[in-house]
């Protein structure tokens, strides 16, 4: 079972610019500041030797102290981004989850591009459901949307 959530947003760049910003990852807690109980992303950096192909695994660091880590399941670019958050959720949310995986599309239209990053958290039980649900489709979704915003602003900034 698993509870699923989507932000969407045009931004006036390329799609080839909209992929190098989502997966500049240094740059990346400059976005994503969380939103109620989901913390903001203070730094992301890869394992010891990672190369940025599927595989490798990165460390998010977040302001609630977790360390989540994700697993790069795909980086075509500029069209998709793809990655699995395989451990580093904190209780009680570790109890509910017990993983999730994240797909961000870069889809080219005549004013730009559409940015596409849809999550689906993955439950240990149904029994989780009636709490994760509101999680994700509320404040996980804000803080992905603001992120997105985010973004867009510094790519009109930029261009």
């Amino acid at each position: 079972m698993q509870v699923e959530t989507r932000a969407t947003v045009t931004v006036p760049a390329t799609a080839a610019q909209a992929f190098a910003l989502a997966t500049d990852m240094p740059n990346f807690p400059r976005y994503f500041k969380g939103s109620g109980p989901i913390p903001a992303v203070l730094k992301v950096e890869w394992h010891p030797g990672a190369q940025p192909v599927p595989g490798a695994r990165r460390d998010v660091h977040n302001s609630d102290g977790s360390v989540i880590v994700e697993e790069l399941q795909e980086l075509t670019s500029p069209e998709r981004h793809r990655y699995r958050l395989i451990g580093g959720f904190k209780p009680p949310f570790s109890f509910m989850v017990e993983y999730a995986e994240a797909d961000w599309r870069f889809i080219r239209e005549s004013n730009g591009t559409r940015i596409d990053w849809h999550y689906a958290f993955h439950l240990r039980s149904p029994l989780a459901l009636p709490v994760v649900t509101p999680i994700v489709r509320i404040f996980f979704r804000r803080a992905m949307q603001d992120c997105l915003e985010a973004m867009r602003v510094q790519l009109t900034a930029s261009g």
